[in-house]
């Protein structure tokens, strides 16, 4: 399910790659990134786990995946750009505060950076406008790029991951 994943992420993943790579054992050496369902997951483990990930990202996002946080949209627009054609939804803001705890402008101070991203001509857009006016109504600074022409696409994925990689561990 949804919620094994952060736990498997958090509890089984970072320890066995602590402990059979040498790594720097502390959340300023750590990242977490996704695309898509990955993207929700980067999300929701980072700002649920900021003691482990200081660097947190991700591309379109389906934050709508989270417990509770789909909501139909009123008005979906079909997309111009070849590529799936992803149902537009709402994101309930009550579903962040549920999957995410006690989010509040502190988490500032412990992360190094939090980024989306996500193509205008995507479905997820709406979703991840609203998570992103959420996270600025709440004094959480965020770098946020949307990208004209852009779908749930593949192409857009590398186009973000160039962009991020630079940004981490600076």
């Amino acid at each position: 399910s949804l919620t094994d994943i952060p736990k498997s992420v958090v509890d089984d993943l970072v320890p066995y790659i602590d402990g059979n790579f040498r790594t720097i054992r502390k959340s300023s050496s750590r990242a977490i990134v996704g695309l898509s369902m990955g993207g929700a997951q980067s999300i929701l483990i980072g700002l649920n786990h900021p003691d482990k990930f200081a660097w947190v990202a991700s591309f379109s996002g389906a934050v709508v995946i989270w417990p509770g946080a789909m909501m139909p949209a009123k008005t979906p627009s079909p997309s111009k750009v070849p590529g799936p054609q992803i149902p537009q939804f709402n994101l309930n803001p009550e579903a962040i505060t549920k999957n995410v705890p006690g989010l509040n402008e502190a988490i500032n101070g412990k992360l190094r950076l939090l980024y989306l991203s996500c193509g205008l001509d995507d479905g997820l857009i709406v979703a991840n406008k609203q998570f992103v006016d959420w996270l600025t109504e709440h004094n959480i600074h965020i770098t946020h790029k949307e990208v004209p022409g852009y779908a749930h696409v593949w192409s857009f994925w590398r186009k973000s991951l160039v962009e991020v990689s630079p940004l981490l561990f600076r």
